[in-house]
């Protein structure tokens, strides 16, 4: 497996599961979290996005050779509690954001065992708000240009142009390989001029600020023009002022 441009986010989760604790790896679709947790998921229990905690608990059985995985949740969630363990356990979770909320409840209890747990998630809340279980939180964001440039021409075996390369791709790693398999059948030039836009580089760039801060700011330069040029009205002013205040106290309760 190869990693370019990770040395952090590699070196953190080491030391987190050297030091037992557990850690959710944060970032947009098809940045590489899934190559990441896979990496460290060796002699641990590996799944992707398990549509119900019922699954989980199953496939938690059956590595822990239960006899029985039938049942309802509750009941295999008793019993994988009781069982004994030889040793630290892992656990990786791909997808997180995929998860039914009740498998929150379902990690609240099994935090009581001593497992380790690495998770991926495509958000930066994930739904449940699981950081107390997660308090080593690794944000992994796209590759920049060089970095880029380094995993194709890796993969490659050859020079690849990194302008070209990182406007077709804008650093995901998902996008790079797409890169890298169509300049295999059609040569580096060609395989670039015809790559079609991958999924992932339709997310757009990060923006600087959240839209709510825009329309603050939108809201603020109307009341500078007011006072500073005295276009407008008392009204104007009120309402752009109860706006912009109503607009900010909004987005902050939707993000609880």
């Amino acid at each position: 497996m190869v990693f370019v441009g990770r040395r952090v986010e590699i070196g953190r989760i080491k030391a987190a599961l050297k030091e037992g604790r557990n850690c959710i790896v944060i970032g947009r679709s098809g940045v590489g979290k899934t190559a990441l947790i896979r990496f460290f998921s060796k002699g641990g229990v590996y799944m992707r996005s398990p549509r119900s905690p019922r699954l989980l608990l199953q496939r938690l059985c059956s590595v822990l050779d239960m006899k029985s995985g039938r049942g309802s949740s509750e009941e295999l969630l008793e019993a994988v509690l009781e069982a004994k363990t030889k040793g630290t356990l892992k656990i990786v979770l791909d997808n997180f954001s995929s998860c039914p909320k009740a498998m929150v409840d379902v990690l609240r209890e099994l935090s009581q065992l001593n497992w380790i747990w690495i998770l991926a998630a495509a958000e930066r809340k994930p739904k449940g708000r699981v950081n107390w279980i997660f308090k080593e939180r690794i944000f992994i964001n796209p590759l920049g240009r060089e970095e880029s440039k380094k995993l194709a021409e890796k993969l490659l075996g050859k020079k690849v142009p990194a302008e070209q390369l990182y406007n077709r791709t804008h650093g995901y790693p998902a996008a790079v390989l797409d890169a890298v398999e169509e300049m295999r059948k059609k040569g580096v030039q060609k395989g670039l001029d015809r790559l079609k836009p991958h999924p992932v580089t339709r997310q757009g760039r990060i923006d600087l600020l959240p839209p709510e801060y825009l329309t603050v700011i939108a809201y603020f330069l109307l009341f500078v023009r007011y006072v500073a040029l005295g276009e407008g009205s008392d009204a104007l002013f009120i309402t752009a002022g109860a706006l912009g205040f109503l607009t900010l106290a909004f987005s902050k309760l939707g993000k609880r």
